[in-house]
């Protein structure tokens, strides 16, 4: 896509604004396709940054961040072991194709 999709980022957005309804959804980026639930951009940073990181969390704002990437966590996709959910980001304009599961 040349340009963002305006229903992904309303998802995107709306798992930003701690929603408690995740949505499942299936993208397909670069020809690949990962399947996973859209999430706020913060789980990431309470999972895998620590407190020593809050430089970049200061300087960061989630709903800008919502806007320009998707943030999964994702259960089917290449090199994603069975059983298994990994944090990926998807920059908006790098989706190819999109839908609901």
């Amino acid at each position: 896509m040349s340009e963002n999709d305006p229903l992904l980022q309303f998802l995107s957005e709306e798992a930003s604004d701690g929603s408690p309804q995740a949505r499942k959804i299936s993208v397909v980026v670069g020809g690949v396709r990962f399947v996973g639930y859209a999430q706020h951009p913060d789980v990431f940073l309470e999972e895998h940054l620590s407190e020593e990181h809050s430089q970049y969390r200061e300087l960061r704002d989630a709903q800008a961040e919502a806007r320009e990437y998707l943030h999964l966590i994702v259960s089917e996709g290449p090199g994603i072991p069975k059983r298994t959910n990994c944090h990926v980001r998807f920059r908006m304009d790098g989706v190819d194709a999109w839908w609901v599961e």
